[in-house]
């Protein structure tokens, strides 16, 4: 039986070739047989291609998705946490270090929305963590029945 989960990822992202640009150093060259893996290859795949700017009146985001087939959301946050590094470290046009990158899950027939909040625990600090936090259950989905 298949389920459904989808993934979104969004992040704040001005200009996408210094973000194109890490995703690429960032690209396994092969990858585990699992889809968590396999998702996040994926994502810094297309990430790799992207040029531009994306706009907004305060700056713009970079949003991917994708539905994936019983996707373990958890692993893929985790295998990017290199990625998740650099990316707050300050890539040009990228996320800056006191912002977050937000991961939202929802399987199938449950109704709900999980999101993970992924960011620096102290920003300005040279000894800073990065943090994955996963909240569960939000008030929203968006696969309804």
């Amino acid at each position: 039986m298949a389920r459904y989960i989808h993934i979104h990822v969004c992040f704040a992202c001005d200009h996408n070739e210094g973000v194109a640009a890490l995703a690429a150093k960032h690209i396994p060259a092969t990858t585990a047989d699992d889809d968590g893996t396999r998702a996040a290859k994926w994502f810094l795949e297309d990430l790799s291609k992207r040029t531009g700017c994306n706009t907004g009146s305060k700056g713009g985001l970079s949003l991917w998705g994708m539905i994936g087939n019983h996707t373990p959301v958890d692993k893929f946050c985790e295998v990017l946490r290199p990625f998740w590094v650099d990316l707050l470290s300050e890539v040009d046009g990228g996320p800056r270090s006191h912002e977050r990158v937000i991961v939202f899950e929802e399987p199938e027939q449950s109704q709900a929305a999980n999101a993970y909040e992924i960011g620096f625990d102290v920003p300005h600090d040279d000894k800073r963590t990065l943090f994955v936090r996963k909240h569960e259950r939000l008030p929203f989905s968006w696969q309804q029945f």
